[in-house]
């Protein structure tokens, strides 16, 4: 069934009022119609099963039929710091990252970021951005669309984040994911779990160190080297699967 993101606001009693873009979707390219059913979801953890009343390009109306609580999104929560990367390679970890359970994503300036930031950078990708994680949410069947932090800097990032943080290295040796992960559950439970994923080209040492320094958790990924933009995906669906919310 098709589902749809809407303001809260809209929803009144057992109404809804849909006057933006998901609008013309639902009309003029579904081509649905009074009568038809659609899944709606306010982003609270909500979700409504409703009939449509009226349906035009700019306005649908619908009756609220059933009002249920959204399963569908993982009970951890995931930020992942992601070293900013060219073109649109940020575009596939969000949609995949949204996907697998992400819960937050903020673009992260690492040393051999090979993006500088300047003026109105973050303003011309939030648009797109916003899109993607709302559609990947839709898609999936998730009931909150995760946020998009304002870029920072990865040395502030180790000391603002306040939960459980691990930080993905090809050059650890001792440690891997899955040992971390087991041995502090409690802990990723609790506070939930930041995942630190580098740039093309990876993290400089002394980042690593600085990491170290701040009690993060340097973990090995296995012997093969990732790409940055799919290594956050994989490390999410590996951490939700060994705290067992993929079973």
């Amino acid at each position: 069934m098709n589902r749809f993101f809407v303001d809260p606001r809209h929803i009144r009693n057992d109404r809804v009022s849909i006057n933006d873009s998901a609008a013309y979707q639902i009309h003029t390219v579904l081509r649905l119609k009074t009568g038809d059913n659609i899944t709606l979801l306010d982003n609270t953890g909500l979700e409504y099963l409703v009939t449509i009343e009226q349906a035009s390009p700019t306005n649908v109306e619908a009756r609220i039929l059933k009002t249920t609580k959204c399963l569908a999104d993982p009970n951890i929560f995931i930020r992942l710091y992601q070293g900013i990367m060219k073109g649109s390679k940020f575009d596939m970890t969000l949609q995949k990252g949204t996907e697998s359970g992400i819960s937050s994503f903020v673009p992260t300036v690492c040393q051999r970021s090979e993006v500088k930031l300047t003026d109105g950078w973050f303003d011309r990708k939030i648009k797109r951005w916003s899109a993607i994680v709302k559609e990947a949410s839709e898609q999936t069947g998730r009931s909150y669309i995760p946020d998009i932090k304002h870029p920072a800097t990865l040395y502030e990032a180790f000391l603002s984040e306040k939960s459980f943080k691990i930080i993905a290295w090809e050059k650890e040796s001792d440690l891997n994911l899955r040992e971390v992960i087991r041995n502090n559950e409690d802990d990723i439970l609790n506070r939930g779990i930041s995942i630190f994923i580098g740039p093309e080209g990876g993290f400089e040492d002394e980042e690593i160190r600085a990491a170290q320094n701040a009690n993060i958790s340097t973990v090995s990924l296995g012997k093969r080297i990732l790409r940055s933009e799919t290594a956050g995906i994989i490390v999410s669906s590996l951490v939700l699967y060994q705290m067992g919310d993929l079973e």
